[in-house]
C-alpha cells in the first residue's frame, strides 16, 4: 500500500511501532501503513529513500522505494534490503551523514554509498572493535558522530574513530540503557556512573538504570 496523495517533497514526520506499523504525518493529517512495513528499530531518510534496521532481522538493512517511504515491495525497481554477515555483528542503528549512510553495528561501522539507483549501492566496512557499541548513544553532532562503547566515548568523522579522553571511563558503567542526544553544540549522555565517594544520591535502593548525565562541549572539549 502506498499514499500517492502525499507530497513526499514536503516536510513530514514518520514514526513506527513493531505492533502497529507506520504513521506518516504531514501538517495536521496522517496516514497509516500496516501492509508490508517492516518492524523498524531505527531509520533515516537518504536520497529520497527510507533506510531502516529491522527487529528480528539484524543482518539486514532495509530500504524503501525511491520517493515513497511507505512502499516496501521488494523488487529491482522498488524496495529491498542489504545483508551484512561478518564479525561486526548485528545492525543496530542507521544514520545519514556527510552524503553517505553509516550503519552502526554491535562491534563496528559499515558505510553504504546509496544514491537513486539501488543496483549501484555499495558497502564498505570501516571500523571493527572488540568493544560493543551502544546504539542509543550514537548521535550526529555537527561534523562528527559521538557514541559510547564499552571502554568510553568515541568520535567518528566519517573515516576515523578516535577515543574522547574524559578521564572518567573507569567509573562509567556502559550498558544498553545508556542514551544520548545533541543540542546547541553539546553531546548529552545519560548513563550510570559508579561514583567512588560512597555518597548516596537517593536512588540506590530502587531499580534505577541511569543516574547521571555527562555533558560534552564539542566547541572546547570540556565536559
Amino acid at each position: 500500500k502506498s499514499f500517492p496523495s502525499i507530497d513526499w517533497s514536503r516536510s513530514l514526520i514518520i514514526f513506527t511501532t513493531p505492533e502497529d506499523g507506520m504513521y506518516v504525518f504531514t501538517n495536521a493529517d496522517y496516514s497509516k501503513d500496516t501492509t508490508n512495513c517492516p518492524a523498524i528499530t531505527s531509520m533515516c531518510m537518504h536520497y529520497e529513500r527510507l533506510f531502516a534496521t529491522v527487529n528480528g532481522e539484524k543482518i539486514s538493512l532495509w530500504f524503501s522505494d525511491d520517493l515513497d517511504p511507505t512502499n516496501w515491495n521488494i523488487s529491482n525497481t522498488e524496495a529491498g534490503f542489504i545483508n551484512m554477515i561478518d564479525s561486526r555483528g548485528q545492525l543496530n542503528k542507521v544514520i545519514s551523514f556527510k552524503d553517505y549512510l553509516y550503519v552502526f553495528r554491535e562491534y563496528g561501522i559499515s558505510k553504504i554509498t546509496a544514491y537513486a539507483n539501488q543496483e549501484e549501492f555499495s558497502v564498505a566496512h570501516l571500523f571493527l572493535s572488540s568493544c560493543k557499541i551502544y546504539e542509543n548513544t550514537v548521535c550526529v553532532c555537527g561534523d562528527v558522530v559521538l557514541m559510547l562503547l564499552q571502554d568510553g566515548v568515541y568520535a567518528f568523522d566519517g573515516v576515523n574513530v578516535q577515543k574522547v579522553n574524559l578521564n572518567i571511563e573507569n567509573i562509567i558503567v556502559p550498558d544498553k540503557n545508556a542514551i544520548a542526544t545533541y543540542a546547541n553544540g553539546k553531546y548529552y549522555l545519560a548513563c550510570k556512573i559508579n561514583f567512588p565517594d560512597e555518597e548516596k544520591i537517593g536512588c540506590e535502593n530502587t531499580n534505577y538504570t541511569n543516574n547521571s548525565i555527562v555533558e560534552i562541549d564539542l566547541n572546547n572539549g570540556s565536559f
